[in-house]
């Protein structure tokens, strides 16, 4: 199994270690004890044993692994998945497999990278790496490998490697609030709250770089604004779309922070129609402009 992809045209040797498997219909978990693995498991259902621990495993569902699990298939039917292989140095420099969770020396950007990757490092009785998803996000997740593994192929600017890379992160983003989401509902954090609150929050998640208007949420979730946006905010501090915009800036400062990517690529992939608009909003929400905020937290500007 590759673990890395070799820079063929632009960066012509360079050492991206990030790649991805398409269809894998064996769903084979052997890989290198130097990689994190992201497995999305698209159809079939099986017993996967990791460690001193079996789990029953239905598509939809992601399986993340770290560079200590072993794990394999006891029994398997009709298994469809796609993964991605990274270090975690790809999403930040200074990370390693030693990094930990909680790390008191770490800056606030650290942290919040560091987000990215709990399904990864957090392991106990009641998690192993697994958890369940819904269709939406899987097909979403299967979207951006695919398109992830396009550009890794492709290569076609020298813009390449940092694309990858926001690729990766938005992955790992959705992926990380759907498992925020499948612990929540067994921790009971939503408890109390409506059944179709919990699949507008969802909705967001999934769809943050579509334009999305509150006349259109209401009629997808069939509510009225009053309701859904009092529901918002009793449930989490914000209204819809402040809710909306805060994800899709949490989005955009990891872009920024983590790539030399264009910001005009950044704000057509965080739902906004320009660099005017996102730019104002980024400066109302952060107090930086795109520009400096990237110029004082981008760990690559300073190699």
């Amino acid at each position: 199994m590759e673990s890395a992809t070799i820079g063929r045209y632009y960066y012509k040797g360079y050492i991206l270690e990030l790649s991805c498997n398409l269809d894998e219909k064996t769903a084979s978990l052997n890989k290198s004890d130097s990689i994190y693995r992201f497995i999305l498991v698209e159809e079939g259902k099986g017993i996967i044993k990791v460690g001193d621990y079996r789990q029953f495993v239905i598509a939809p569902s992601v399986l993340c692994m770290n560079e200590k699990d072993k794990a394999e298939w006891t029994e398997s039917i009709g298994l469809k998945t796609k993964s991605v292989n990274f270090h975690p140095r790809v999403i930040n420099n200074k990370f390693d497999f030693d990094m930990g969770y909680d790390n008191s020396n770490s800056s606030e950007s650290d942290n919040q990278d560091r987000w990215c990757v709990r399904p990864f490092v957090t392991r106990d009785s009641k998690f192993v790496g697994i958890y369940n998803i819904d269709y939406t996000t899987s097909n979403r997740l299967s979207s951006i490998i695919s398109t992830l593994n396009n550009e890794l192929l492709e290569q076609k600017d020298e813009n390449w490697p940092c694309r990858s890379r926001t690729y990766l992160l938005e992955l790992l983003f959705i992926a990380g609030r759907a498992y925020d989401f499948y612990k929540d509902q067994n921790d009971f954090i939503y408890q109390g709250t409506s059944n179709y609150l919990d699949s507008t929050i969802m909705y967001l998640h999934m769809n943050y770089n579509q334009k999305i208007t509150l006349n259109d949420l209401t009629s997808i979730f069939h509510t009225n604004k009053t309701t859904l946006n009092n529901y918002f905010i009793s449930t989490t501090g914000l209204s819809v779309m402040s809710y909306l915009i805060n994800i899709r800036m949490n989005v955009a400062c990891s872009m920024l922070r983590n790539t030399t990517l264009p910001v005009s690529e950044i704000y057509s992939r965080t739902g906004f129609k320009d660099n005017g608009h996102f730019g104002r909003t980024f400066r109302k929400v952060t107090g930086y402009s795109p520009l400096k905020y990237r110029q004082d937290n981008c760990w690559m500007l300073s190699n």
